[in-house]
């Protein structure tokens, strides 16, 4: 087994990182997703990307547009809160409104660069993805 990663010092090591909070995630985010998804026709890429407006609190609503395969979705809306830590973890819960149905993700991540980037996963077994990354893009 091989490992491939990025790490990233989101504070002096001699102190305890103690400056995120709800405020840490406001802005305008795009968040990308990329997998490789077991179906029944077999294996097939996946590709997404969401673009979040964030407020203060945390609370945040978007749109999701995603590549499964040869299937496109354009378009679907989300909503959520990001409930950011003071070491800056966060837990975010994402509704995604698809055909009429709502559907929960919790997502488990970490802010850094003072609420620049963020990186994540998806939590929930049935969620094709799970590695995300996030950029602010906007006041």
């Amino acid at each position: 087994m091989a490992w491939f990663g990025v790490w990233r010092r989101i504070g002096k090591s001699s102190q305890p990182v103690h400056s995120c909070g709800p405020q840490t995630a406001h802005g305008t985010y795009l968040l990308t997703a990329e997998n490789i998804v077991n179906t029944e026709q077999g294996n097939v890429a996946d590709a997404l990307f969401i673009r979040e407006d964030v407020s203060l609190t945390g609370d945040y609503t978007g749109t999701l547009y995603e590549k499964l395969g040869t299937l496109s979705v354009d378009g679907l809306p989300v909503t959520g809160k990001y409930n950011v830590n003071p070491d800056c973890s966060f837990t975010n819960v994402m509704v995604v409104v698809i055909q009429g149905v709502p559907v929960t993700v919790t997502i488990d991540g970490v802010f850094y660069n003072e609420g620049q980037d963020f990186y994540a996963l998806a939590m929930d077994l049935e969620v094709p993805y799970s590695f995300i990354q996030g950029k602010r893009i906007g006041p």
